[in-house]
């Protein structure tokens, strides 16, 4: 979002095509402006629940495709990288030849994310459809998912899931929805 002192729309399309959301000349008109920052952020809080959507789908069946080549690479370079506890987000801003500061800062604008939590939680996801499927004991596969504790996989799956691995797992694959 961009506030100038220049006159009328000088500006305007260079920065519309560099990719500013909004554009305002002074006097800001107060109405037109909280309009327009609450469309962004209601945009913004739409598009971060459609990538929770795609996220808890991401390993099922019924997994949907994302049109954003920036999220389709980081979710596929996490996939491939779970089983590494090591596996950070430098590893994915260096592949995709970012800075650091750049890639945390694009995801955390289309998920909501930091790239922590997004890992954990792409770790967390792929646990719960391995349990599920009764794939390996809760400690087997804690490691297949890159935690190297299995005390600290049990923490993480209940607070995320609210959940007990080991309930989970125990539970018939009949009773599973």
């Amino acid at each position: 979002m961009l506030l100038t002192d220049k006159f009328g729309n000088e500006g305007k399309l260079d920065a519309l095509r560099a990719g500013a959301d909004a554009w305002f000349t002074r006097p800001v008109i107060d109405d037109e402006f909280d309009a327009s920052v609450q469309r962004l952020l209601d945009a913004r809080k739409v598009k971060h629940e459609q990538f929770n959507r795609y996220m808890h789908l991401y390993f099922t069946e019924n997994r949907i495709t994302i049109e954003e080549p920036f999220l389709s690479n980081t979710m596929q370079m996490i996939e491939h990288n779970l089983a590494d506890p090591d596996f950070m987000a430098d590893d994915i801003a260096r592949k995709m030849q970012l800075t650091k500061t750049h890639y945390v800062k694009k995801l955390k604008v289309l998920t909501g994310k930091e790239p922590v939590q997004l890992i954990r939680e792409m770790r967390l996801e792929k646990a719960k459809i391995l349990l599920e499927k009764r794939a390996g004991t809760p400690q087997a596969i804690s490691e297949l998912v890159g935690f190297s504790s299995p005390g600290t996989f049990a923490l993480a799956f209940k607070e995320y899931f609210g959940e007990n691995t080991l309930l989970l797992y125990a539970q018939t694959p009949n009773r599973l929805i």
